[in-house]
C-alpha cells in the first residue's frame, strides 16, 4: 500500500516512523558456512596424531615429516576464524538500522546488502590483520623452523690450550628461486613461495616433496598454513 502512495505523490509522501532504529538481530539472520576444510577430519587431532615418527635425510625434506604441526596449525587458524566471526557477527547485530522515515523496499534491501557486504570485508580484513601481525612477530624474532626452510643451524666445537671448550654457533641463511630466477631468502621475506628445491649460501640443495597437491611452501609451517588462508580469503 505505501508503494502505491509513494508512486502517486512521491515528491510530497512523508510517513515518519514511531520507532526510528531497530537491531540489524531483529532483521537479519547470519547463517555461518565455513571452508570444508575447517569442518573435515584433516584438523582433528586424531588425525594428526595418528602420523607415526619420520625423518628426513639430508638434502631431503619430506612433507610427512611435519605433516602434524602442519594439519595442528590448521586447525589453529579455523578456531581463530570461528572466534573472529563470532565476535564480529555479535558486534554486527547489535548496531542499528536508523531510518527516519518508511523507505520502499528497493531502498531498505539496498541498505542491509550495502550493510552485510561492509561486514563481510571488516570480518576479512580483522582476520587477515591477526594473521599477518602474528607472521611479523615470528618472523621480525627469527624464530628456527624444525624444516630448516629458512636458516641452516649449525656449530663448531673449539677446543684451547687451556682445556676449556667453546661452541659456536652458525646460522646460515637459506634461500630459493623465485620465478624469475631471484634469490629470496626466508630471513629477509617471510612470503618467500618454496616449491621445490632451497640453497644455503654454499651451494648446496634440499629438495622438498610436499606429496599433497594444492599445498603451497613457505619459510616455516606457518607461512605454508597462512598462504592457503589467504587464498581462501581473497
Amino acid at each position: 500500500e505505501y508503494e502505491k502512495l509513494e508512486e502517486k505523490y512521491s515528491s510530497t509522501l512523508t510517513c515518519p516512523c514511531t520507532q526510528i532504529s531497530i537491531p540489524y538481530k531483529d532483521l537479519i539472520t547470519i547463517e555461518v558456512k565455513y571452508h570444508q576444510i575447517c569442518t573435515s577430519d584433516f584438523i582433528q587431532s586424531r588425525w594428526y596424531q595418528s602420523f607415526p615418527s619420520y625423518n628426513t635425510s639430508n638434502g631431503y625434506i619430506d612433507f610427512l615429516s611435519f605433516a602434524p604441526s602442519y594439519f595442528q596449525t590448521l586447525e589453529t587458524f579455523c578456531d581463530i576464524a570461528k572466534i573472529i566471526i563470532n565476535n564480529e557477527i555479535n558486534q554486527f547485530l547489535t548496531t542499528t538500522f536508523v531510518h527516519a522515515q518508511i523507505v520502499i523496499n528497493d531502498l531498505f534491501y539496498s541498505q542491509i546488502n550495502s550493510s552485510i557486504n561492509t561486514f563481510i570485508q571488516l570480518t576479512k580484513n580483522e582476520y587477515l590483520y591477526r594473521m599477518n601481525l602474528t607472521n611479523g612477530l615470528l618472523h621480525s624474532n627469527q624464530y628456527l623452523s624444525y624444516m630448516v626452510a629458512s636458516t641452516n643451524l649449525g656449530t663448531i666445537l673449539w677446543y684451547w690450550s687451556n682445556r676449556t671448550y667453546t661452541i659456536q654457533i652458525i646460522t646460515d641463511p637459506i634461500y630459493n628461486l623465485n620465478a624469475s630466477g631471484d634469490k629470496c631468502y626466508s630471513v629477509l621475506d617471510p612470503t618467500c613461495d618454496i616449491d621445490n628445491n632451497i640453497f644455503d649460501i654454499f651451494g648446496g640443495m634440499s629438495s622438498i616433496n610436499w606429496k599433497l597437491d594444492g599445498i603451497r611452501g613457505g619459510c616455516s609451517i606457518y607461512g605454508f598454513c597462512i598462504k592457503i588462508i589467504i587464498d581462501l580469503l581473497i
